[in-house]
């Protein structure tokens, strides 16, 4: 019913943490995290430049930057563990295709670095 008290599955994460002090945390020594998880497809490593910049053009992506990391044309590509690509494949069917955003911000997430995506709402 109504009255509020309920939560959903998300409302108590966090429950376990214990606090600790400011000092605590100075001294703390964490290790170095490593952001860069993108591991190149094969097939995308094999596009030459003029291939990269005519999917660019072909799906009005623009890149800024250096080493901008070349898009992904299948989610195949973008060398994810076969658990996801299962579900993308039964979500979506077999032919799916990643969203222009998707193909290339995947990319530059997965090896650590900065993206601003603008896009059309509802594109993906």
């Amino acid at each position: 019913g109504f009255g509020g008290g309920g939560g959903d599955k998300m409302s108590a994460l966090g429950g376990g943490l214990t606090a600790i002090s400011q000092s605590q945390w100075d001294s703390t020594s964490l290790s170095k995290f490593e952001k860069n998880f993108y591991q190149e497809h094969p097939a995308v490593s094999a596009l030459t430049s003029t291939e990269v910049e005519a999917f660019r053009a072909s799906k009005q992506i623009n890149c800024m930057g250096s080493t901008v990391p070349k898009p992904v044309r299948t989610f195949e590509e973008g060398s994810f563990p076969d658990y996801i690509l299962s579900v993308v494949e039964r979500e979506y069917g077999p032919d799916a295709r990643p969203t222009p955003v998707q193909s290339q911000a995947w990319p530059v997430a997965l090896s650590g670095r900065d993206c601003v995506n603008i896009a059309e709402t509802g594109s993906g």
